[in-house]
């Protein structure tokens, strides 16, 4: 579900220079379309491949829950875009670096907790949520960016 974000990646990056922020909105809903199909169908062939195909390695509880946990994880990296490309190509690298070090702060405070707790669990949680926290910090300041009003439309 991670790499399923490539196409998505490649659909905007050639299109974000000199753009209006209308046109940002534009190309963003078109890329969110684009990877919800590309979601559902990921997910679809996931769940397929599980059911049917034994791992070489065994499957025995916790490991569906792990995978879940995962997994989840990639698919609110997957439904919400490629928005750190975006932002970082429209002039907005300061938020994309801001949510990065989040996402990196993230995953030191559950691998620590885990250790201390030794619950594997919640390294595992560390892994799905900061990927998704980087995600969703940076969707929520490319809306606030393709939402502010200055006064003028500048290009990005």
């Amino acid at each position: 579900l991670t790499y399923l974000n490539e196409p998505a990646r490649m659909f905007v990056m050639p299109r974000v220079a000199e753009k209006t922020r209308q046109q940002l909105r534009t190309l963003y809903r078109e890329m969110l379309v684009m990877n919800a199909i590309l979601g559902m169908g990921g997910s679809v062939l996931l769940v397929g491949v599980y059911l049917s195909i034994e791992l070489p390695f065994p499957t025995d509880p916790p490991f569906p829950l792990y995978t879940a946990i995962i997994m989840g994880g990639a698919l609110v990296n997957l439904l919400v875009g490629p928005v750190g490309a975006i932002l970082a190509m429209s002039g907005n690298e300061r938020n994309n670096f801001i949510a990065n070090t989040a996402g990196l702060a993230v995953t030191v405070v559950c691998v620590v907790a885990s250790i201390l707790l030794q619950a594997p669990v919640i390294a595992v949680c560390g892994v799905a949520l900061s990927s998704a926290s980087v995600n969703l910090i940076n969707t929520v300041s490319l809306i606030r960016f393709l939402t502010s009003s200055d006064g003028s439309e500048p290009t990005c």
